[in-house]
């Protein structure tokens, strides 16, 4: 899986191969980014994908530089697959902040496996 970059890198006008940290991207960017990932592997839900802008992070604010995403995975009580993405970071703490909602209708096993896909599945 490529990295996708929460983080904005310039190279210097002088050296060549080198980059410069020039800041972190907005949480926006980095969600459209995954999103498109997603699409291209076709595993993106296919009911909706959606970024939680409620929390914040949708007005421009910036990913934090030690910030990552964990994912839960879950079948939904009338309905389809739900994956919740959450934010988590350190502030003070370890925080953890919702950041983006998918959803598939379907129900089987095989959507399950699209939705959240493991390389070496066990049974229980």
């Amino acid at each position: 899986m490529p990295k996708i970059e929460t983080a904005n890198w310039t190279p210097p006008p002088d050296e060549y191969g080198r980059r410069t940290y020039a800041g972190q991207r907005a949480a926006r960017e980095v969600f459209d980014d995954l999103e498109a990932h997603l699409r291209s592997i076709g595993y993106l839900p296919d009911e909706y994908f959606l970024f939680d802008c409620h929390n914040n992070w949708g007005n421009g604010r910036l990913f934090p530089e030690d910030g990552w995403l964990t994912c839960q995975v879950d079948y939904g009580g009338s309905e389809g697959i739900y994956l919740d993405i959450a934010l988590e970071y350190y502030d003070g703490g370890q925080k953890s902040e919702h950041f983006a909602t998918g959803k598939t209708l379907d129900e089987s096993g095989a959507a399950m496996d699209r939705i959240y896909p493991t390389k070496n599945k066990t049974q229980t």
